[in-house]
């Protein structure tokens, strides 16, 4: 009856009840401390089980958070670069816009001159383009009208 009260076999039972010396309460007792023992232990290893993932958990999403943050450094370091290219490549075009102007400018004086007419009709213009390039560094947009209205003036 023991071994079926405190879970165990019978062989454990007998053997507990004998190192009791046959008080059955002892034995009892001393059968179920084991138990609560073994119980308390495998609770034990069942939370430093727990503990092990979390930690391990944790890990991984400090980890994968590292690797976020690498990923955000390296998009904005990207985006400034992209940033910078495009600022650099608009700056190009606008710097070829004035070359081309003014090889067309240096077209009209030849033209004139060949023609035996004075040269500068078209010098005027040419102050507007400057200030319309100075324009294009801080604000493309606006430029860009400003050359649609330049190129209808001359036509």
């Amino acid at each position: 009856q023991i071994s079926i009260a405190a879970g165990v076999s019978i062989e454990k039972a007998s053997a507990t009840l004998k190192h009791a010396k046959g008080d059955a309460q002892s034995a009892m007792t001393m059968l179920l401390s084991e138990v609560e023992e073994r119980q308390a232990r495998k609770a034990a290893e069942r939370a430093e089980k727990m503990e092990a993932q979390m930690a391990a958990k944790q890990a991984r999403v400090a980890e994968k958070e590292k690797k976020h943050q690498a990923q955000i450094k390296e998009a904005k370091f990207l985006a400034g670069v992209v940033s910078r290219q495009a600022k650099s490549t608009v700056a190009d075009a606008w710097s070829l816009v004035g070359a081309e102007f003014q090889t067309q400018m240096n077209v009209w004086d030849s033209v004139a001159v060949a023609k035996g007419k004075p040269t500068g009709k078209y010098h005027g213009f040419q102050t507007q383009m400057q200030g319309l390039l100075d324009t294009a560094a801080t604000d493309s947009s606006a430029a860009v009208m400003l050359l649609e209205t330049l190129l209808q003036e001359i036509t």
